[in-house]
């Protein structure tokens, strides 16, 4: 903070949400994804669900996660996601250990 306070370094710059019209669009783009059998269209929906829904943000996490980062599970009979303890971003402090936890 005392960087950006003196001028050295410049403050976090957070970019607009999705609006209301950009995101009708996407409803519209994304609305028969799973009946019209373009995988293509499947993976770029599953991509923006993912990375909105998890907070990704930036390429270099998005590059980073696995197939086994995602978690599933069934609680109450609904099934559920989440992002296993291994998967690590910048913002995890982990204390001594190094090692923490995103989003649950």
């Amino acid at each position: 903070k005392e960087k950006q306070k003196s001028g050295r370094e410049t403050a976090v710059l957070h970019k607009k949400n999705i609006s209301e019209g950009d995101f009708s669009k996407i409803q519209e783009y994304f609305a028969n994804v799973e009946t019209s059998g373009d995988p293509r269209k499947l993976t770029m929906y599953v991509w923006f669900l993912v990375s909105s829904h998890f907070c990704l943000r930036g390429s270099e996490l998005q590059a980073c996660l696995r197939k086994d980062d995602l978690v599933f599970t069934t609680t109450d009979g609904r099934e559920t996601i989440t992002i296993s303890t291994e998967f690590i971003t910048k913002n995890t402090h982990g204390g001594l250990s190094g090692k923490g936890f995103l989003y649950t």
